[in-house]
């Protein structure tokens, strides 16, 4: 244990301002996460934020008064998005995708005709609904037309299929707590060579998560940030990167998707998503004898937890708070979904 007589913080493994261990850990991330995600030449910027913050990181960094565009809204974190623009009062539009649902790109490419569109936001998968959107197909269109594609992959890096550079993705964001398992606290963002010298025409909107602070020569690129990192939580994640095998974390998180929607197909639940994704599940409660917070109580009391969604879905879902719950399948193994299942099951009355 090294011994720190340092302003702080004075708990870490190692002191992030000396140039010998820390900094290359820091670089060191950043050439294994772009191997992860499958971006050949780019750019990580580790922020102390969580994703959202990364979110309003993109619009100040990434977008310019000069720049028109669309946000995929087809749910909360959509709608997140499109909020974050409009509070920097951003050129970009909400662009409505039904909840549940993928992009309808025939209408898509249509309206990209008819506007002027330099940018297009989106969630890979938006977690209020479960829909995974085929980043792959939209990213086709956004080259066709010379638009810049920048993807919240949050919830689903490590969890679904995702090739930044063969899908035409310009930027990603990624979060510490999601896929790579760790506790939350730190938050990735990845930008490709034709996103950064874009950024170069951008006046930046934000002194802490100003990108050029974090680029420039003095911070990223010797292995320092310009502020203080989550130490610890970073070092952690380096371990996570070294040994991180990505085809292996998507087959066993959509082993325990598919084992739990097989399990309880024949249960009072309908399922969202038109596209699930592996990362989690939402169902809707069907028999109005039941409702999703006497579920999640009954869950509770068994020290397990899925999340209900409360009155932030109510727009979408009409009495989403009573009928309408998601079940994430990143964290616990196969045999604590059977456990969860048996319980679920004995909810609903099938005393199995």
């Amino acid at each position: 244990m090294v011994k720190l007589f340092v302003p702080g913080p004075v708990t870490p493994l190692v002191y992030f301002r000396d140039n010998d261990i820390f900094p290359k850990f820091i670089l060191e991330n950043e050439k294994l996460l772009l191997k992860h995600i499958g971006c050949k030449k780019g750019y990580v910027i580790p922020y102390v934020l969580s994703g959202t913050g990364v979110m309003d990181a993109v619009v100040t960094n990434l977008i310019s008064d000069n720049d028109y565009g669309l946000v995929i809204n087809s749910g909360g974190f959509g709608q997140r998005w499109f909020d974050i623009c409009n509070f920097y009062n951003k050129n970009l539009i909400s662009y409505p995708v039904s909840f549940g649902k993928d992009i309808n790109f025939n209408r898509l490419e249509k309206t990209i005709k008819t506007i002027k569109v330099d940018i297009i936001l989106v969630q890979h998968h938006e977690t209020n609904s479960g829909q995974l959107h085929n980043i792959k197909e939209l990213g086709e269109v956004t080259k066709r037309h010379n638009i810049i594609l920048i993807v919240d992959a949050i919830s689903s890096f490590c969890t679904d299929t995702y090739h930044m550079d063969d899908w035409n993705v310009d930027a990603t964001i990624i979060s510490s707590q999601k896929g790579l398992k760790q506790d939350a606290g730190v938050s990735f963002l990845i930008i490709n060579d034709k996103l950064l010298e874009h950024s170069k025409t951008v006046k930046k909107g934000n002194y802490y998560n100003n990108i050029d602070t974090y680029l420039s020569d003095y911070c990223l690129k010797r292995g320092h940030t310009p502020y203080t990192p989550a130490v610890n939580l970073l070092t952690r994640i380096n371990k996570r990167l070294l040994y991180l095998n990505v085809g292996y974390e998507i087959k066993e998180t959509k082993e325990k998707a598919d084992y739990f929607r097989q399990n309880i197909k024949d249960l009072p639940l309908k399922h969202i998503a038109e596209t699930p994704s592996n990362f989690l599940t939402s169902l809707l409660i069907t028999d109005e004898n039941y409702s999703a917070v006497d579920l999640y109580n009954h869950l509770k009391s068994k020290g397990m937890f899925i999340t209900k969604v409360g009155k932030q879905v109510e727009r979408f879902v009409e009495n989403g708070e009573k009928r309408y719950f998601l079940v994430s399948h990143i964290g616990c193994n196969l045999e604590d979904h059977k456990e969860l299942i048996k319980e679920i099951r004995w909810f609903f009355g099938k005393r199995d």
